[in-house]
């Protein structure tokens, strides 16, 4: 589905699935903000928005949004359907307002520690020792069940939308806050604990 929009004498629209309407009516009103506030709509700019960063390409005097392609290399590949992005975003979003906390801003390009048993475990935690720094997600994920030695060579260091790969509804609490325990099994998430092992969802 096409979503086209008019801020002032500018015109723009991005292409998403019709059951994310919501989600890209959202999308709509946060570009119409930033816009505003800093005239972003410009060929070749980069906006980041929450886990998610969409370029703007301009076309016969339009403007046209295209997120970064997280199936292939986002740092490298775009594409003109946002319907993946903006199933993260509301995903994300939905997660955030369940848990009623307040988000630490995390994006795709930060990375997080990835014990190498995790990638075939059916069951893994996610656990959160740190804020946001440097690019660093403060995020580490593990599995239950390992039993190896704890070393270096146990751990490898991976982007956020890399856990796609393995464990995709991750991406949807990736914004929760230090000393988050998530639980997953077979890549679905049973359980969420804060602080003082508070039930978050």
């Amino acid at each position: 589905m096409r979503y086209q929009y008019q801020i002032g004498h500018k015109e723009y629209f991005f292409l998403a699935d019709e059951v994310l309407s919501t989600a890209a009516e959202f999308l709509a009103r946060i570009i119409r903000n930033q816009e505003e506030e800093y005239a972003v709509l410009r060929d070749g700019e980069l906006l980041q928005i929450g886990w998610n960063c969409f370029r703007v390409v301009e076309k016969e005097g339009k403007y046209q949004l295209f997120a970064l392609d997280y199936t292939k290399n986002p740092f490298e590949d775009s594409t003109p359907d946002l319907s993946l992005a903006l199933a993260y975003f509301k995903e994300q979003s939905k997660a955030i307002s369940n848990a009623g906390i307040q988000p630490l801003e995390t994006t795709f390009q930060d990375t997080l520690i990835v014990e190498t048993g995790a990638l075939s475990e059916d069951r893994i935690y996610m656990i959160r020792d740190a804020a946001p720094e440097n690019g660093d997600s403060g995020w580490t994920c593990t599995s239950v069940f390992f039993s190896g030695p704890s070393s270096l060579e146990d751990y490898v260091k991976a982007y956020t939308y890399q856990l796609r790969r393995f464990c995709e509804q991750a991406i949807s609490i990736l914004h929760f806050p230090v000393d988050t325990i998530a639980v997953f099994e077979k890549g679905r998430l049973i359980e969420v604990v804060g602080e003082d092992n508070k039930k978050l969802l």
